[in-house]
């Protein structure tokens, strides 16, 4: 007998057996000190938690078939398969085995492992495998012959294509031809939701290849977009602009230049020829009193218009604010070099390839320069003007200074500029800025600064923000709030007097049981008594000197639950940018020019021709190849000194960070509804934030590495594309169905926020898209020397984050982490990163998954100073598992009572009302010639689905209470539903 057990014999592989299990399943089991490990023998597509198939295929067609065409396989141009792959053994398996083993039988965590597609010929593509719960998503391009034959292997046709197992230190697995793996999975479910057909048209748009129908008729009215608006979000009891809610983290600030240059604020306004503004989107509507006004609370300026000299105080009637105007600070001869406003240091630093090919002395330089803040002459001439009120600076948040030079590139005559970012220090009203540079570089600023060319001046630029009180005028294409809920109802009032002065839509008038609207009314007449026996009158509508409205036809619009005044008091950011000349002739400041030698000496130089240059075909970065990592690559500034661009390989969903109140952990995704003053516009809607997939872990690996590659002294400073002075300009593409239209994308700080939005018809549709293939996307950053850097655009349910924290956070005492599974999904915890002050990281194996909310603990070096979790989500989900925010709809339907009860010899009526599908009742009762509401409140995307609702009346007479059976009601037709005999 095997000492596994009676009937398995021991392999001779790395210790692993095979098991065959009572039912079809078999599984590989491996003795442990403590029990045994196992793993499934073979993979198998995943499920969701409905136990739909997760996976989809798209074959790309050369143009549209026809009914004449007998085939679609010869118009296959090629194939996108997605498929997520997953060794599960069912648990009742597990108990199964540990039962015939008489021990404690543990999943395996695979640590390496890897599942690819291919065929004899090819490799297609793969997916990772690691951690308790192996799962992975194999996402690939296919050629046609390859498209098809995924095609028919759903229907069980031998496949030439192969998924091929590999796992590291774990059993072996036999590779299995793909009919195998999904012959059959489709059978009995709708094939439109897992298999797509498109055509790419020669403008790179596509269309979705629909199913052809005979005698289909024309005239479709295009939906026109939802109206421009402010969107504002309900979130933490607050409502905030969208941009800013979606951010991951508020926790570090961003750089005015940031907010400037990634979408964070609008478009500038210029002030004068050296002066911008610009309004942020991060707006905050300040709560309402009972009264249902507002009042500010902080001393911060009431701006009604951002353009002027200067604004009152929002608390105190006798205090001002303006914002200041910059003048370079310019040293006197006598001044010493080494503490004076400005100072031009270079020193050289061995040979280095120059822009033209040829060897040159390799140069440094640190340039300081200061500027001083002041009034301009309009706002001094208005404190002259208003003696009682004192005016003072706005502070200076966010602030950020760049030195900005002109120059040629080689072989154009076209003038750009580079902005070179600088280390800020204020004291008082002035501000010193200290900008480091290298080789080429040096030259070409040395050129700008001492040699003022045709081609413009250097500029010093100044970006700081100030926080605002500013009034909003509220209509419904200023202000939009999503997140706060919607309402889908008609408006009531309890009588006639109570009527606005302007009835806009459709309003239920309780007492009179009648609606009226702009165009006309209905009565909704009780039933007459019944006399001597006769049957009683039937209901019906008076006679109008305008059109009636029919009942049915009655429509509820979707309007917001959450109410805003008609001045709308917000706080909200200003931004300013200002650039001031920053010509320093060495005619006139040589003195202040100076290389300093290997003994540290710095000599004045002057003017110097041999260090013009006024071209350049220099790159700004170069990739350190050595660096290159599956999630990143690595590019050194050519421009300064310790800066380096890390390009993301792909950007996903993210998370929001510790920071966020009650959305910290959570996706950073938003479903909610967009609304129209034409209610059949309304749209549904997602934005989401998309972040760098690169884990805090890995960059502070990765900050170490480049220690060596930085001067001494100073700390590696990392950058994403996104950087306001990485200055790349962005493009976008995307790869979905036509009828999802087209994402709209904007950089926010170091990340991407993307909305979608699209006709309600279509809300099923995006949300079987996500859960099944995700949004694929891409985006280009193209830098200013032409050269240009791609990454993949990941719009699906691998939610990634927070970018400080990752989603496990990690507590450090002494040689003790604690491990804390923050987010609302299992995680497999890999490794521990490590760091010291010393600067020596290290990675420790951690092994371990953690259920939503759950902590562990590891020992660690005791020298250790900083620590992050590698860990990743045991399995993917769809987006409804996610505790993603989707707003909420409130749907009312009144119901009126026409009966006159002494008719059917009534004391009592209720009604009863569901959703269709639902189990949940609502019940109420409807006293005579009274009207009753029910509501019912849902996600929006569970209300798109559930546009039926179901009633029952309960009719209580003296022999006892008599209920009817279910009527359905189609919401789309109204939600006022008259009571009359015939539905007793």
């Amino acid at each position: 007998m095997s000492a596994l057990g009676p009937g398995i014999a021991p392999s001779t592989i790395s210790g692993w057996s095979r098991l065959d299990l009572p039912g079809p399943a078999s599984v590989q089991v491996r003795r442990t000190r403590d029990g045994y490990d196992h793993l499934s023998c073979k993979p198998r597509v995943a499920r969701d938690s409905a136990g739909r198939p997760r996976v989809a295929l798209t074959l790309v067609l050369s143009r549209m078939p026809t009914l004449d065409d007998a085939s679609i396989a010869p118009l296959v141009t090629c194939g996108s398969l997605s498929l997520v792959i997953a060794f599960e053994t069912p648990e009742q398996d597990i108990a199964a085995l540990a039962s015939r083993l008489d021990a404690p039988c543990r999943k395996l965590f695979v640590r390496a492992g890897r599942c690819s597609v291919r065929d004899s010929r090819a490799f297609y593509a793969g997916t990772d495998l690691f951690g308790t719960w192996v799962e992975g998503t194999i996402a690939t391009s296919l050629p046609p012959e390859a498209a098809l034959d995924v095609l028919y292997a759903f229907d069980r046709r031998a496949s030439r294509l192969r998924l091929v197992t590999e796992i590291v230190d774990g059993p072996p697995i036999d590779d299995l031809s793909l009919d195998l793996v999904l012959g059959g999975i489709l059978d009995g479910l709708d094939r439109n939701l897992y298999l797509s057909l498109l055509v790419v048209n020669a403008d790179g748009t596509a269309n979705r290849v629909p199913p052809l129908r005979k005698n289909l008729s024309g005239g479709e009215t295009a939906l026109r977009a939802a109206p421009a608006a402010v969107p504002l979000v309900a979130m933490n009891n607050r409502l905030t602009s969208l941009p800013f809610a979606m951010t991951a983290s508020h926790v570090a600030q961003p750089s005015a230049a940031a907010l400037i240059s990634g979408g964070a604020t609008s478009q500038g306004i210029a002030l004068n020829a050296h002066a911008h503004t610009f309004i942020g989107n991060d707006m905050y509507v300040l709560p309402l009193h009972l009264d249902d006004t507002q009042s500010p609370t902080q001393k911060y300026p009431l701006v009604s218009n951002v353009a002027a000299h200067w604004w009152p105080d929002a608390l105190d009637p006798k205090a001002g604010w303006y914002a200041p105007t910059f003048t370079l600070v310019k040293p006197a001869a006598s001044d010493n070099a080494a503490n004076a406003a400005f100072s031009f240091v270079l020193a050289k630093t061995g040979s280095v390839l120059g822009s033209d090919g040829t060897a040159r002395t390799g140069l440094t330089a640190t340039v300081r320069l200061t500027v001083k803040a002041a009034m301009t002459p309009e706002t001094a001439a208005a404190a002259v003007a208003n003696p009682d009120r004192k005016l003072q600076a706005v502070p200076l948040q966010n602030l950020s200074c760049a030195l900005q030079i002109p120059y040629r590139r080689a072989g154009t005559s076209e003038i750009q500029s580079q902005r070179f970012p600088g280390a800020v220090s204020q004291t008082g009203d002035q501000i010193t800025i200290n900008v480091a540079l290298l080789d080429d570089w040096v030259r070409l600023t040395y050129a700008s600064l001492a040699f003022p060319a045709a081609g413009g001046p250097p500029l010093v630029v100044v970006s700081y923000a100030f926080t605002s009180y500013q009034y909003i005028f509220d209509t419904l294409q200023t202000l939009h709030v999503i997140g706060g809920g919607l309402v889908h109802q008609i408006a009531k009032v309890a009588t006639v007097n109570d009527l606005p002065a302007q009835v806009r839509g459709p309003t239920l008038i309780r007492q009179d049981l009648k609606i009226v609207s702009a165009s006309g009314s209905v009565q909704f007449d009780r039933e007459s008594p019944s006399i001597a026996g006769r049957a009683p009158a039937t209901p019906a509508l008076s006679h109008l000197a305008v059109t009636p409205i029919p009942p049915a036809d009655i429509q509820p619009h979707l309007l917001p639950a959450t109410f805003t005044p008609h001045r709308t008091l917000v706080t909200r950011s200003v931004v300013h940018e200002e650039t001031t000349d920053a010509s320093l002739p060495c005619g006139s400041y040589g003195n202040f020019y100076l290389q300093r030698n290997d003994a540290g000496v710095a000599t004045a130089i002057g003017c110097q021709d041999s260090l013009k240059l006024g071209e350049t075909a220099l790159k700004a970065f170069d990739e350190v190849t050595t660096l290159r990592d599956p999630a990143f690559r690595v590019f050194r500034s050519l421009q300064q000194p310790g800066r380096f661009m890390v390009a993301p390989t792909a950007y996903r969903v993210g998370r929001f960070g510790d920071g966020s109140g009650s959305k910290a952990f959570r996706p950073m995704i938003m479903l909610y509804g967009l609304l129209d003053v034409d209610p059949a516009n309304n749209r549904y809607a997602l934005t989401t934030t998309l972040i760098p997939d690169v884990s805090p872990g890995a960059l502070l690996q990765l900050g170490v590495r480049l220690v060596a590659l930085t001067p001494s002294g100073s700390t590696p400073a990392i950058v994403y594309p996104t950087d306001p002075f990485v200055a790349a300009t962005v493009g976008y593409s995307w790869a979905l169905p036509a009828e999802l239209g087209t994402p709209q994308a904007v950089t926010v700080i170091d990340a991407i926020t993307i909305t979608l939005s699209l006709p309600l018809a279509n809300a099923a549709l995006l949300t079987a898209v996500l859960d099944r293939s995700g949004i694929q996307g891409g985006a280009t950053f193209t830098l200013p020397d032409g050269s240009s850097i791609n990454a993949a655009l990941n719009v699906d349910s691998n939610v990634v984050g927070p970018p400080e924290s990752g989603p496990v956070t990690v507590a450090l005492q002494g040689d003790t982490v604690t491990l804390t599974n923050r987010t609302q999904q299992a995680m497999n915890v890999t490794d521990l990163v490590t760091s010291t002050a010393s600067g020596t990281n290290q990675v420790v194996a951690a092994n371990t998954t953690l259920a939503p909310g759950t902590t562990a603990t590891a020992k660690v070096d005791p020298a250790t100073t900083r620590a992050f979790a590698n860990a990743t989500a045991v399995a993917a989900t769809s987006i409804e598992e996610l505790d993603v925010f989707v707003e909420d709809v409130t749907s009312t339907v009144t119901f009126i009572n026409q009966l006159n009860f002494s008719n059917h010899q009534l004391t009592a009526l209720a009604v009863q009302a569901r959703l269709e599908g639902s189990s949940h009742v609502e019940t109420v009762n409807l006293a005579e010639a009274s009207t009753a509401d029910v509501s019912f409140t849902l996600p929006i995307n569970d209300y798109l689905s559930h546009q039926t609702m179901q009633f029952a009346l309960v009719e209580t007479r003296a022999s006892g209470a008599v209920t009817t059976g279910w009527r359905s009601w189609d919401l789309n037709k109204g939600s006022v539903i008259g009571i009359t005999a015939d539905l007793l």
